[in-house]
């Protein structure tokens, strides 16, 4: 009795739909439509996230190349400290031993 009932009303159902014709055309109309707009979206989705990820790509390029030549200036200048007092003895002891040399010849 129930397999005949749900029958019954598939059979109501389908008939319904077959005499609204404006129900069905509007159902097949909202299915193209979004066959036509999804993929259109998708393709915008995805060039956006291409630009997005190209415009982050190039700031973290740009601020790792800002960083690198920061602490590079800042190292070279920590070895030049380091260095210099060495430097000022060599070129000093080299002024003497020029003086030396020149005595002696």
């Amino acid at each position: 009795a129930a397999v005949e009932v749900g029958a019954a009303g598939f059979a109501s159902l389908v008939g319904a739909s077959l005499l609204d014709l404006t129900g069905v055309l509007g159902a097949g109309a909202v299915a193209v439509g979004g066959l036509a707009i999804l993929p259109y979206k998708r393709a915008s989705l995805k060039a956006a996230t291409r630009r997005e990820v190209h415009e982050l790509r190039e700031r973290l390029n740009t601020t790792l190349q800002a960083h690198f030549a920061r602490e590079l200036d800042h190292s070279v200048g920590r070895v030049r400290d380091a260095v210099g007092a060495y430097t000022e003895h060599v070129a000093l002891r080299r002024a003497h031993l020029d003086g030396a040399h020149d005595a002696l010849r």
